[in-house]
């Protein structure tokens, strides 16, 4: 009875695991020739600068390969988009009946040039844009990788703190007055008492007048000041009767 249950599960998954294993088979679109040619989407395969693909070509009259009629082939290719060169890997041939007529799991021949307005032009022009597409968004993840990593990296580094900037007023600081021993801050009334006083000194009386050391160059309005490198002028002589007062 299990041996039953297990038999029918398998016939019921069998159509979907057929299905998804299906190819999905694409029109290469009109390419000039009679024969028709599809391309297997899900069984592309990128690699830098190469596609490798199944492609298949129904034949609009029955070929003749090792005596027999060929109707139709699956044939896997590699084309290089940089040098525009397609490779032969391996290849089937049907005949009408469905047989397979030949088959080749490995075929030696070498990387051909690709010619211009044929099937293998169609095909590059059909399939080389997935390559550059798949490298576009290669390009793009591996920038923004970049743009993660540095972004992360300067989230982990320390930033320094800047210092407040001085507001710019332009006014210069307020002098501080000097403070006497006793800590309050003494304020002289005019300048005289701004002398700072000299001990064993007596400091001068801030009322008495100057003292001139030199009464003779003094200044004096309207006079014109001697002129201390002239030669001194001889004094008259005294008469008789002051000369006695004088001695006497």
């Amino acid at each position: 009875m299990k041996l039953a249950i297990t038999f029918l599960l398998g016939l019921a998954v069998l159509p979907v695991s057929t299905q998804a294993l299906a190819a999905d088979w694409a029109p290469l679109g009109k390419v000039g020739a009679v024969d028709q040619y599809f391309y297997d989407r899900s069984k592309l395969t990128i690699k830098e600068d190469q596609i490798t693909y199944w492609k298949k070509v129904v034949f609009a009259a029955p070929q003749v390969i090792n005596g027999k009629e060929v109707a139709s082939g699956l044939l896997r290719e590699r084309i290089d988009c940089a040098e525009h060169t397609a490779k032969l890997i391996s290849y089937l041939y049907y005949a009408t009946s469905g047989d397979t007529v030949e088959y080749i799991a490995k075929d030696e021949s070498e990387a051909a040039p690709i010619i211009p307005d044929t099937v293998g032009d169609a095909f590059e022009q059909k399939l080389c844009p997935m390559v550059w597409r798949k490298q576009e968004e290669a390009r793009i993840k591996t920038e923004q990788r970049a743009a993660e990593a540095e972004l992360s990296a300067a989230r982990r580094t320390p930033t320094v703190q800047e210092k407040p900037a001085v507001s710019g007023t332009g006014a210069s600081p307020a002098a501080v007055p000097p403070t006497s021993p006793s800590g309050s801050a003494t304020i002289p009334a005019s300048p005289a008492q701004s002398t700072v006083p000299v001990p064993g000194k007596t400091p001068p009386d801030p009322n008495t007048a100057p003292i001139t050391t030199s009464p003779n160059t003094a200044a004096q309005p309207g006079k014109t000041p001697p002129d201390p490198n002239a030669a001194p002028v001889p004094r008259q002589p005294l008469p008789m009767p002051q000369i006695i007062e004088q001695l006497y």
